[in-house]
């Protein structure tokens, strides 16, 4: 496969859009495929399409571009123990946000509700808000 062709391949999009309402139903909330200097909106669903403007989505795609050239250097210190980055999860309070690094600046991104993710985040669930509850500025000093 090409990498930088699939974003022009709206077959693929389609049937990946398809896809993934198969897995998630409504819970999904949008699909982008970029690269370096270009993006293809394949799927934003009318409530979360109200949110953004057409900078806004530029913006978060050009911050998606940066996070694929931390692939390198992070498969350079962990891949021989864990394999290769596949993808990165940023996980929000109303969605989770998936990024697929395919190469520098082009990669795949996919966000669904949070509350999709209520089983597969329960340790982050545990976690931030054990942070919430319990942390105190102490908790980060030396």
């Amino acid at each position: 496969m090409a990498e930088t062709t699939y974003v022009h391949r709206d077959d693929f999009g389609e049937r990946l859009v398809d896809r993934l309402h198969d897995r998630v139903g409504e819970t999904l909330r949008s699909v982008v495929a970029y690269t370096t200097d270009e993006y293809a909106l394949w799927y934003l669903r009318e409530d979360v399409e109200h949110r953004y403007t057409p900078e806004d989505v530029a913006a978060a795609v050009e911050e998606m571009r940066l996070e694929t050239l931390h692939r390198d250097y992070i498969n350079d210190v962990f891949a021989e123990r864990c394999g290769d980055l596949r993808c990165s999860i940023t996980y929000f309070t109303e969605s989770v946000e998936m990024n697929f690094p395919i190469s520098e600046g082009e990669g795949l991104a996919i966000s669904v509700d949070e509350h999709h993710f209520t089983e597969q985040t329960d340790l982050v669930k545990n976690v931030t808000t054990f942070l919430d509850e319990e942390a105190s500025s102490e908790f980060f000093e030396p």
